[in-house]
């Protein structure tokens, strides 16, 4: 893949970040940053240790809920993800992207309702993301709302397709 040489132990990133924390041991953001390239690699567990000390560290650097939030989902424990998403919204309550990882959180546990007000969230900040129409579909469709699962799924198609259409080469 294209990061694979970021994700390995042996990466810039992640010797830098091993280097910072020799040298500063109180350094939140190079834990976090250490932590992230375990938590592309699936070292999830080792992923969440990082962020937990980049936590201990600076109780107010979000980043560091962010990388947990991601591991914590990967490791299917959705509750302790949707508390770190949380915890980054209230920082930063624009923040689409979060919204729709929490969103994915939820629906994943079955809070097909929390999941449809997040993405609802997510489209409201971000309203031409094909994406956070196509979770919210799907977020409905397991609620049974055909009507507004179909209308979510094409709205991702229509947005989907203005894009592709944007990128076409125009005549001269």
């Amino acid at each position: 893949p294209r990061y694979a040489a970021y994700l390995t132990p042996s990466s810039p990133r992640f010797r830098l970040s091993s280097r910072w924390i020799e040298t500063n041991p109180k350094n939140a953001p190079a834990y976090t940053a250490r932590g992230e390239v375990y938590a592309r690699k699936s070292d999830n567990d080792r992923a969440i240790a990082d962020a937990n000390k980049a936590i201990e560290i600076n109780p107010k650097y979000i980043y560091a809920y962010s990388v947990r939030g991601e591991a914590y989902a990967r490791k299917l424990e959705f509750d302790r993800a949707i508390v770190d998403f949380t915890a980054i919204l209230e920082v930063n309550p624009n923040d689409a992207y979060t919204y729709g990882r929490r969103g994915n959180a939820n629906w994943l546990k079955g809070n097909f309702d929390r999941a449809i007000a997040d993405f609802t969230k997510q489209i409201e900040i971000e309203p031409n993301n094909p994406e956070a129409y196509r979770s919210r579909s799907l977020a409905y469709a397991d609620k049974r709302d055909n009507a507004s699962a179909l209308a979510d799924y094409n709205k991702a198609i229509e947005i989907t397709r203005r894009g592709t259409e944007a990128l076409r080469p125009q005549p001269r």
